[in-house]
């Protein structure tokens, strides 16, 4: 399905003051927020998500009931925040990238 093209049909014009008070208008199009909202829903219902929750399973598929003594919690958010950050578009984020992340940032 081609979004770009949807929202381009879609679109139409509307004028709008430059500046509050100006008698200058400029042009712009818009889109119906119901159809930009359909897109965005669609988008996030074909992607793939990685979260903090992986971490802890990832900890916890490595080192069984004990990996609280050996991972720091609190560093999850973190370490998800750096994996996102840097990734490679090209080789993606697989289970690999998380213990990598898990092991560099959130080991005690």
């Amino acid at each position: 399905m081609d979004y770009i093209q949807q929202l381009t049909d879609a679109a139409y014009p509307q004028e709008y003051p430059k500046e509050p008070g100006s008698s200058e208008l400029v042009q712009t199009d818009l889109v119906p927020l119901s159809l930009a909202i359909s897109i965005v829903q669609q988008l996030q219902s074909n992607s793939i998500t990685w979260s903090v929750e992986d971490f802890e399973s990832r900890a916890e598929d490595m080192e069984g009931e004990d990996w609280r003594k050996i991972y720091d919690e609190d560093e999850f958010e973190n370490a998800l925040s750096a994996m996102m950050d840097s990734h490679d578009c090209n080789s993606g984020i697989t289970w690999d990238t998380v213990t990598y992340y898990l092991n560099s940032i959130c080991k005690k």
